[in-house]
């Protein structure tokens, strides 16, 4: 970007925030890779940080002042956001490529290859639901990033647990309504373990947990399912009969309609270097 360039990284605006400005404009970094260090710059055009607030929803934050104004209402970062490094990192270090995981740059690229030269004038970073459902069914590409989940990192039991406590919540609308009280947060605790791991947004309320729309859709989507369904535990028993004990990524790609890819992608360690190095 044009904040950020040789040796420089970025973060989203909204990482800055929630970190109490640790991570700042200028700031050095160790990295664990592809490079030794940078020093931290801005983009606003990527993933922020997805939290979990002291109440238990969870949220992605969008932007710098809503990060700034949350700080101290959370109790967990889960993700911390997207790093970008230019390629010129890579290539002049001679690092392999890191994966990356499937972002709207990416969604872009794969629509304009299947709509070959039918013009598709779109903002790849504001597709609601509705567009992306359709896209997906009339090119037969995967969904878009926006309305996938990060899969990779629950392991199967989370995943039980989670179809297990969708089996025992309502569509209220376009809401997913699920129970909470006392005995519910015990007995579906990695339910709820699972659906913050995933980065799906919801609140909490004195009794239930709920996911509004697009997330409720989204999720849904993703396991197959359709927000028009009268029976929640009739589909999820047969989700439950049909799937395979492979990795949790294979099973909701099997699942769902669209491809669903991998949000993950590769993570990165990193630590801050000499702060006196960001003072000029």
């Amino acid at each position: 970007t044009r904040t950020s360039g040789f040796s420089a990284a970025a973060v989203h605006p909204a990482t800055m925030g929630v970190s109490d400005c640790f991570l700042a404009l200028g700031t050095q970094l160790k990295i664990e890779k592809p490079t030794k260090g940078c020093a931290i710059g801005v983009c606003d055009e990527m993933d922020g940080p997805i939290v979990k607030l002291r109440n238990g929803s969870v949220r992605k934050l969008e932007d710098y002042e809503e990060a700034k104004k949350l700080y101290s209402e959370v109790e967990e970062i889960i993700y911390l956001g997207d790093i970008l490094f230019s390629f010129g990192d890579v290539a002049n270090r001679n690092y392999e490529l890191l994966k990356s995981g499937y972002v709207e740059e990416w969604w872009a690229l794969e629509l304009r290859k299947a709509a070959g030269e039918e013009k598709i004038e779109l903002d790849k970073r504001k597709v609601g639901i509705e567009s992306a459902i359709e896209l997906s069914k009339k090119y037969n590409i995967p969904l878009h990033p926006s309305y996938i989940f990060y899969w990779k990192e629950i392991s199967y039991e989370h995943f039980f647990g989670l179809l297990d406590w969708l089996a025992h919540g309502n569509i209220v609308g376009k809401k997913i309504v699920l129970p909470y009280s006392i005995q519910d947060k015990e007995r579906f605790v990695k339910g709820k373990r699972a659906l913050e791991l995933i980065g799906c947004e919801h609140k909490v309320s004195i009794e239930n947990v709920v996911l509004e729309d697009p997330h409720s859709r989204a999720l849904l989507i993703n396991l197959g399912m359709d927000i028009d369904i009268l029976n929640l535990e009739k589909e999820i028993d047969y989700i439950a009969k049909i799937i395979s004990e492979s990795p949790v990524l294979d099973v909701v790609s099997h699942l769902s309609k669209f491809k669903i890819k991998d949000k993950s992608g590769t993570f990165i360690g990193s630590r801050m270097g000499r702060p006196e190095k960001s003072k000029l």
